[in-house]
């Protein structure tokens, strides 16, 4: 089952039971509520991950015919920390042939630095937060896993000059303070100082197979056919329970 096929068997098994419990008084709003964020933040740790393994994919199928590349772990383990939560991916270990350089490929591709731990917008938020509250609060605002108050001090440092001009730490958070007073993004300009690409960190692949090979990787699209669905009574008074309706009685169908 592909990740397209688990979000739609999740989403109506989610769905259904929960608008059960809030028609017969079991839940509150709010605890639907509630439910519905964790499982938005589930959905996207599972989505962030299977991007980035198939990804990985790709470039392997665009380097192999080279040969310039040497695999030496197919599946190595990397964790981030991102707006949705905690993530762990698995990418290809390789090692270049005229070099003996040891590399992972998604890595460079993607700008992940090396021993960087929260992803570039979860630092960009937390920056963002920091100047109007504490780095703990900042941290648990800007992501649900927990994250020292040291490593949004660390985020804060990597920004380097606000706007121009190096600072110390009090001195950034009130020129991030100006910045967004000043009608500016603070989001924005955090990812821009957090996400400056290096040409020279770039793996050297070639942009037109890169392309084709993602290509390949793509999941099957879906389309709805009426004629598959069956027709169920109530569906049509809630505004997605006839969708939940028709992918739970096979309306919609993989395009291959």
């Amino acid at each position: 089952m592909n990740i397209i096929q688990q979000i739609l068997s999740l989403s109506t098994d989610f769905f259904n039971t929960n608008m059960e419990s809030l028609v017969t008084g079991q839940a509150s709003l709010t605890d639907v509520t509630l439910a519905v964020q964790e499982f938005v933040q589930n959905l996207g740790r599972e989505v962030l991950s299977a991007m980035l393994e198939q990804a990985d994919e790709a470039i392997y199928e665009t380097v192999k015919p080279q040969r310039t590349y040497q695999i030496k772990e197919t599946a190595r383990s990397r964790t981030l920390v991102t707006t949705f939560g905690e993530i762990t991916f698995h990418r290809r270990y390789y090692r270049q042939k005229d070099t003996g350089r040891y590399t992972y490929l998604l890595d460079e591709w993607c700008q992940l630095p090396a021993y960087s731990r929260i992803e570039a917008s979860c630092q960009a938020r937390m920056a963002e937060h920091a100047k109007d509250m504490s780095y703990a609060k900042a941290a648990q605002v800007a992501t649900p896993v927990p994250v020292s108050k040291q490593s949004v001090r660390n985020v804060l440092c990597r920004l380097g000059t606000i706007p121009n001009t190096a600072a110390p730490l009090p001195e950034r958070i009130a020129r991030l303070r100006t910045l967004a007073e000043n009608g500016g993004d603070v989001w924005r300009y955090a990812l821009d100082c957090l996400t400056k690409k290096h040409s020279d960190t770039v793996p050297d692949l070639n942009s037109q197979e890169l392309t084709r090979q993602c290509r390949r990787q793509r999941l099957p699209y879906c389309v709805y056919d009426a004629e598959h669905s069956c027709r169920m009574p109530g569906s049509e008074g809630a505004l997605h329970g006839r969708w939940m309706k028709d992918i739970q009685n096979s309306g919609y169908h993989h395009i291959h």
